[in-house]
């Protein structure tokens, strides 16, 4: 099980999953309070799944929101940790183009170009920065983190 926290659905999506009338559709995700999150599951396939459902999350191109749909066989379901601090989460888009996790100034999750990969001093990469960990909560689980940053945890 994973856990975006502070990952907000709204109540049609969650109607339109449990009604499992879904078709290609992709909704719009956004960070709410930490207090409130939805479970994930991270699959053998790399893909991060909504628990319970069909849908998982999808890469809409640069600068736009990350998506749920429920298919989830194309290259940009799919999710890796990149970077040496293995705090990015990335997928690949249609022409090789990796694009990065990123939350917005409106707390929306959105993919953009992944910063600070390099050995660059000024940049931050805090908006970025997502981890899969394994949950306290039960033994089977985990949990994506938002920031793990003390500075950005206000944030959520």
């Amino acid at each position: 099980m994973v856990y975006f926290i502070g990952t907000q659905v709204s109540p049609e999506i969650q109607a339109s999953w449990r009604g499992s009338q879904l078709s290609s559709l992709l909704f719009k995700l956004s960070l709410g309070s930490c207090n409130v999150f939805e479970a994930w599951s991270y699959t053998p396939q790399k893909t991060l799944s909504l628990k319970g459902t069909n849908l998982c999350l999808k890469v809409d191109g640069l600068g736009k929101p990350v998506k749920l749909g429920n298919i989830c066989s194309d290259s940009g379901s799919h999710w890796e940790t990149i970077s040496d601090s293995k705090l990015h989460l990335s997928s690949t888009i249609g022409n090789a183009t990796t694009l990065c996790l990123d939350v917005d100034f409106s707390h929306t999750v959105v993919t953009n170009t992944c910063n600070c990969l390099g050995n660059s001093r000024i940049c931050n990469p805090e908006s970025q920065w997502f981890k899969i960990i394994t949950s306290a909560r039960s033994p089977s689980s985990i949990k994506i983190l938002k920031d793990p940053s003390p500075k950005s945890q206000n944030l959520s």
